[in-house]
């Protein structure tokens, strides 16, 4: 009999930094109509697009996994007690760094390149995300803004039986949206509230979908109900794996005319295979995608300079010309600075480890001592 899950935060790492080289992907090679004139790069041919084209569409997943282990990650950061604190806290360290990137990097480089006209109105609504011109994928931080001053309220209010706690994760949402999705627009100020407001409930389900695999140990379970198959076991990952390869790539997230974010689905079952597989890889691997989910959010922000609209600063970016070669360029770009700005942040905002979690970190020290 094997030893039991285990989900330790170096996986909960690596998982990101799979995600930041998905959205990557998606970003440089999923939307080819966002290239300016003379943007091309070498990839693999398929019938129709390119092997890079297909990766980048299933890529996406990549927002729903940060969502999700956001969600996972708090439900044990709540275990102490001073929930709202904590969810302030972890506020304030994202921000910190976003604006860092705002500041430092995004506002001098429109300057340089001449890209918007920047004002103080047009700052203020980009330190919230409520605006996305000076940072193209800034969208994130007004989600997690919403997410981070919700969350300890939700985690409040989630039932103990999990059927009733999955069920009212995925429902509710949806049922909200429904609603929100008829009210009128009246102008420009209630649109765009409306619209972001769906846009909170379209991901939420992923970060309750976190919450709840941690609260109920899903992940466990689900691992129990593989080790069932026996040998058959590795083959049902790799065909799971390829079947929500297939449907995130190239199935529309809508519910009628409701947009729903399957990734509710396809995250956890991903997770749980990205989990279970990179424990096998090589200690190199590790380490790089320890690096990358490390700096994960700052490569998020820092990448989407190269989306100003302008051709110097993507033409820039795809100078190697080879698709492969273009990620790891971007990384090598990203990553120095990223480095930088996460020293910065934590001057200013200096992590503590609270008691409960030092002492799961000594039990765990203890635990494969003994293994």
């Amino acid at each position: 009999m094997r030893k039991s899950f285990s989900f330790p935060k170096e996986s909960s790492e690596m998982i990101k930094g799979v995600a930041i080289l998905l959205m990557l992907f998606h970003h440089f090679f999923g939307f080819p109509n966002w290239y300016v004139e003379g943007i091309s790069y070498i990839g693999v041919p398929l019938r129709v697009n390119t092997a890079e084209y297909v990766l980048g569409q299933f890529g996406h997943i990549c927002v729903g996994i940060f969502a999700f282990l956001t969600g996972y990650g708090m439900f044990f950061s709540y275990q102490s007690g001073r929930n709202y604190i904590k969810s302030l806290k972890k506020l304030a360290r994202f921000w910190a760094g976003y604006l860092l990137i705002l500041f430092a990097i995004a506002i001098p480089l429109h300057y340089f390149v001449g890209s918007a006209d920047i004002s103080l109105k047009l700052i203020l609504k980009n330190m919230i995300g409520y605006d996305t011109t000076l940072v193209p994928f800034g969208w994130y931080v007004r989600f997690y803004i919403a997410v981070m001053l919700t969350l300890p309220f939700i985690y409040r209010a989630m039932p103990r039986n999990g059927f009733a706690g999955v069920g009212l994760s995925l429902v509710c949402p949806l049922i909200i949206n429904l609603f929100l999705s008829r009210v009128p627009g009246i102008n420009a100020f209630l649109v765009k509230t409306v619209a972001y407001t769906m846009e909170y409930f379209l991901w939420l389900p992923c970060v309750l979908m976190g919450l709840c695999f941690a609260k109920y140990g899903l992940l466990g379970k689900i691992d129990k109900g593989f080790e069932k198959l026996k040998k058959g076991e590795h083959i049902a990952c790799i065909v799971l794996l390829l079947a929500i390869m297939y449907l995130r790539a190239y199935k529309e997230d809508t519910i009628g005319t409701i947009i729903f974010s399957f990734d509710s689905f396809y995250v956890p079952l991903f997770v749980y295979i990205c989990a279970k597989y990179l424990n096998y890889a090589h200690g190199f691997i590790k380490k790089i995608l320890e690096c990358l989910g490390r700096h994960s959010v700052n490569i998020w922000f820092l990448h989407s300079m190269f989306f100003f609209g302008t051709s110097a600063l993507m033409k820039y970016a795809f100078l190697p010309k080879v698709s492969v070669l273009i990620i790891i360029w971007v990384i090598c770009l990203c990553l120095p600075v990223s480095v930088v700005l996460r020293k910065a942040s934590k001057g200013l905002f200096p992590k503590k480890q609270s008691k409960t979690e030092i002492k799961m970190e000594e039990a765990e020290k203890v635990l494969s001592l003994k293994g």
